[in-house]
């Protein structure tokens, strides 16, 4: 989860279930930055990568920034 270790204050993470959420992600992560919102993208499916969503998951839940 280096992701997580990478955070570094106030920060929304934006979870999406695959590449052909961009077009979204792009429009949230515009909007959050027009107020200086920091943000991170992750991409996992919840049906192919299961575990893979849940550490994620677990990850951020015990991270200790905001």
């Amino acid at each position: 989860m280096n992701h997580v270790n990478k955070i570094n204050g106030p920060t929304v993470v934006i979870m999406a279930g695959s590449d052909s959420d961009i077009p979204h992600i792009d429009k949230i992560r515009d909007a959050l930055n027009k107020y200086e919102i920091t943000s991170q993208v992750r991409i996992c499916s919840a049906h192919k990568q299961a575990k893979e969503l849940v550490d994620i998951l677990n990850a951020y839940n015990t991270c200790k920034f905001p």
